[in-house]
């Protein structure tokens, strides 16, 4: 072949490429370093390196799913000295592109029907404080420093993306599980108000319902107020403003949801494992009095808060388990990502709720 006949094939490939007939594969993200936020603005993972997301394209460009990663929380000091040490407290190690597949990610419509075509992000958690934290000056821990700036991570990501991913997008949903799951209770409205009012941005928060729970085991309800404290959190500003007396306590999505404007369908276990065997209630797995009373619990404080406006929906399903990620537990036929697009669809139902007691084996059957 003559190298005019390369030249013609390369051009032609390319002028393909950029008219759409070729597309990138939505299966791989591709990194982001936000280094110049970094430098001008300060926002910094734990150890100083730069914030990073992914980004694969999808064929419906001007729709948009943002998830943020999750990993729980790291305490002021020692606890998170370590964890900079690490992939969830540095973005050193991270690799130029992921395989974006299954659950939320899943580029397949039998397994996720609304957003399998969207254009996906995928925010690396790096700041252990569900993108919160603000402390102006480095932290001394020893004779190393360490930096709490969650929240300049989040300001930074989201000015990044309305310039270039978000320009002229017409539905956005912000979503996390875990502590990714709180950080979308969290700044589900931040989300909303940085983007035109013309844009639909929903929230889909995977087991981020943590409560401000105080037990003899300990709970989080006094560690977490402590730990935002030091790390001086900026908390959801419509929350904090209707809490004035306990400003702290808006670090739980139970507090939080009484005050959430966007629109927010949940995906929650009432058995959620974290929160019952390690995390908040600390409860042994044989006390089925306990944990269903836990369950119990939950369901009332989401009916309270989060069910108490009509914009919201939620998928309570009776599974013991922590995450979802789409699986296929069954609520009436439903999964989590058919009850999701139902929900988006302004359907006629809004709340797919598992009444089953805890232990519920079939409850986790993938149907």
């Amino acid at each position: 072949m003559s190298s005019l006949s390369v030249t013609l094939l390369l051009l032609s490939v390319y002028l393909a490429f950029a008219a759409g007939f070729i597309s990138p594969d939505p299966s791989i993200g591709n990194i982001t370093f936000l280094y110049e936020a970094a430098q001008a603005q300060g926002a910094v993972c734990l150890d100083g390196s730069p914030p990073a997301f992914y980004t694969a394209p999808g064929v419906e460009s001007n729709k948009v799913y943002i998830h943020q990663e999750g990993g729980g929380w790291c305490g002021p000091g020692l606890n998170c000295l370590q964890r900079a040490a690490t992939s969830l407290g540095s973005s050193k190690s991270y690799a130029p592109s992921m395989y974006f597949n299954g659950g939320y990610l899943s580029n397949d419509p039998t397994q996720n029907p609304l957003m399998w075509n969207w254009t996906k992000v995928y925010l690396k958690y790096c700041d252990g404080s569900s993108q919160t934290s603000d402390v102006a000056l480095p932290v001394p821990v020893g004779n190393q420093t360490i930096f709490y700036r969650g929240h300049r991570i989040l300001l930074a990501v989201q000015a990044y993306l309305l310039s270039t991913t978000l320009a002229g997008s017409t539905d956005v949903v912000v979503s996390g599980c875990s502590a990714g799951g709180l950080s979308t209770y969290l700044h589900a409205d931040e989300w909303r108000a940085a983007l035109p009012s013309t844009v639909r941005v929903t929230a889909l928060p995977d087991s981020g319902f943590f409560l401000a729970y105080n037990s003899s085991h300990g709970g989080y309800g006094a560690l977490m107020r402590s730990i935002v404290q030091q790390m001086n959190s900026s908390l959801p500003v419509a929350c904090v403003a209707a809490n004035s007396g306990d400003p702290a306590s808006c670090i739980f999505a139970e507090v939080i949801a009484n005050t959430l404007k966007t629109p927010t369908f949940a995906l929650q276990g009432k058995y959620d494992s974290w929160q019952i065997g390690g995390g908040e209630a600390g409860l042994p797995l044989n006390d089925t009095s306990g944990i269903n009373a836990w369950g119990s619990m939950l369901s009332a404080r989401i009916s309270a808060s989060l069910l108490a406006q009509p914009q919201h929906g939620v998928f309570l399903d009776s599974c013991f388990h922590h995450c979802g990620g789409f699986d296929a537990f069954l609520v009436d036929e439903f999964t989590q990502a058919t009850a999701h697009a139902e929900w988006y669809s302004r359907g006629a139902r809004s709340i797919f709720n598992q009444t089953e007691p805890y232990p519920c084996t079939a409850c986790c059957n993938s149907g």
